[in-house]
């Protein structure tokens, strides 16, 4: 990448992180509600090393474990505490306005394109509940790992290189496993 380039990359990171940090501040502070609860006990069960056995044995729950994962990390590093935990859903989120924003590597989509994308990506509302919401972090992360796997699997037509390949399966495999 050249110098104006990773300069814009920056610019725009650092855009859709600020308009993300306004949009969302206000929510913040909110309490976890009842549902956000029903994810920490599941994910204190099913999360840990001796509950994967279970998880995968669990046909609505498997499809979940990447957010039962996270989730169950959180809650030993932070406990239950919203603000740290609404933090978190808004640091997924921007990364995903700049996966939004990496879609420009197609050249059919472009730079521009996928900057602007990313910003207004960044402070549409129709995901909203999936930002504030925590026990909405599946949807958060499916497509997280859903534009990983767009991306890597774009970097391997374009280099033909194995590690692209391997990111591309890693990546759907953690998608399929996130909803």
């Amino acid at each position: 990448m050249t110098a104006p380039a990773f300069q814009t990359a920056w610019r725009t990171a650092l855009v859709a992180a600020a308009v993300s940090l306004i949009a969302y501040a206000p929510f913040l502070s909110l309490p976890l509600i009842s549902d956000d609860y029903l994810q920490i006990g599941l994910a204190r069960h099913y999360g840990s090393w001796e509950g994967q056995q279970e998880l995968f044995a669990d046909a609505l729950y498997r499809c979940r474990a990447t957010s039962l994962w996270l989730t169950w990390a959180f809650d030993r590093l932070f406990g239950p505490g919203s603000v740290a935990i609404n933090l978190f859903a808004l640091a997924i989120h921007v990364l995903n306005c700049m996966l939004v924003f990496a879609m420009g590597r197609w050249e059919r989509i472009g730079w521009r394109v996928s900057a602007a994308a990313a910003i207004f990506f960044a402070v549409y509302e129709g995901h909203q509940e999936a930002v504030i919401w925590f026990a909405a972090l599946p949807e958060l992360l499916v497509f997280f790992f859903g534009l990983l796997t767009l991306v890597a699997w774009s970097a391997w037509l374009e280099r033909r290189e194995v590690k692209w390949l391997v990111a591309t399966f890693a990546a759907y495999l953690l998608c399929l496993l996130s909803k």
